[in-house]
């Protein structure tokens, strides 16, 4: 399992995931019910996506996530 320690790490989780599935970003936005252009940028680093997002994202790609929240 990979950890994931910036957004650039997400980003490049996905992109890796993306390839593996064949899949482009129109596809990915409809799988995930996030519009298009929120995928562009996020994928191209101008945007940091909500936790809302990234859940949506990763269940379109079959990932799983696991985060801890520090007390």
């Amino acid at each position: 399992m990979e950890e994931i320690k910036s957004v650039q790490d997400y980003i490049d989780l996905v992109e890796l995931q993306k390839q593996k599935l064949g899949i482009n970003n129109i596809q990915l936005s409809k799988l995930s019910q996030v519009n298009p252009s929120t995928i562009n940028r996020i994928l191209n680093g101008k945007t940091t996506p909500k936790l809302e997002t990234v859940l949506k994202i990763s269940r379109a790609l079959n990932m799983t996530l696991k985060y801890d929240f520090l007390t």
